[in-house]
């Protein structure tokens, strides 16, 4: 029962205050009844999974000041809940999986949210469609992964102008948000001079074709001469995999 799950909750947190590490799986339906988790002061790293995906918004907000990586899976998520995580003050990691964001799908990011933010990461059937981010969330964020946001329109621009970014993969995603990331792409590598900024995009389109863009524009010979040995190694690896085509742009 969920009056058991709190119970379990309370004794870690009593019990465990040294606890650095948790992961909870969570069964069965929940109620509203506990609105915020007070985990171990000292947690750093929480995974919170649902082990049988509902539509349900996730009953609790989180509250622990030292945590610095979240996973959630298999959720939706409130404005309250993305609220309180974007405040967590440490947090360097976010990975949602399976997450929705309720009806309408969006997302907006204020301004001075996700403080420490390097890593964010929307994968597994992501189905949000608006994102949003004002021009000082994400001030230290560093890399971007989406895979499998089908419903989502474009990456948001102002991610361009974070001059931590290093890297974004793309992988399933539809043509308008592979366009914004070029446009980021473009943004980082032309306006800013970011040298070390990558971009990948993965797309297999009805299981025939694989599309890599590999985004480095300094030392483009020099990439170009280190493509060719890439190129064949993972050529051997489609082979094996059984794919039947292969496209590679650099540089573009």
């Amino acid at each position: 029962s969920y009056f058991s799950s709190q119970i379990i909750f309370i004794l870690i947190r009593e019990s465990q205050h040294n606890l650095r590490k948790l992961s909870c799986e969570v069964e069965g339906e929940l109620s509203d009844g506990y609105h915020i988790l007070d985990f171990p002061t000292r947690l750093e790293i929480l995974r919170i999974y649902k082990v049988r995906y509902s539509s349900e918004n996730i009953p609790f907000c989180i509250s622990a000041p030292n945590l610095k990586s979240l996973t959630i899976s298999g959720f939706r998520l409130n404005p309250q809940n993305l609220s309180a995580i974007a405040q967590l003050q440490n947090l360097q990691v976010l990975k949602l999986y399976y997450v929705r964001f309720g009806y309408p799908s969006k997302w907006k990011v204020n301004n001075g949210e996700f403080p420490q933010l390097k890593v964010l990461k929307l994968q597994r059937h992501c189905p949000l469609e608006e994102w949003t981010v004002a021009d000082d969330a994400f001030p230290n964020l560093e890399q971007l992964f989406l895979d499998s946001c089908r419903s989502l329109k474009e990456i948001p621009s102002s991610l361009g102008d974070i001059s931590s970014l290093k890297y974004i993969e793309v992988t399933e995603c539809n043509e308008s948000v592979a366009k914004s990331a070029r446009e980021i792409r473009e943004t980082q590598v032309e306006d800013y001079q970011n040298a070390d900024f990558k971009l990948f995009m993965w797309k297999n389109n009805s299981g025939t074709l694989l599309r890599k863009y590999i985004c480095i524009q300094s030392h483009y010979k020099l990439y170009k001469l280190q493509m060719n040995v890439f190129q064949m190694m993972i050529l051997q690896m489609i082979s094996k995999a059984g794919w039947r085509s292969w496209l590679l742009e650099a540089g573009t």
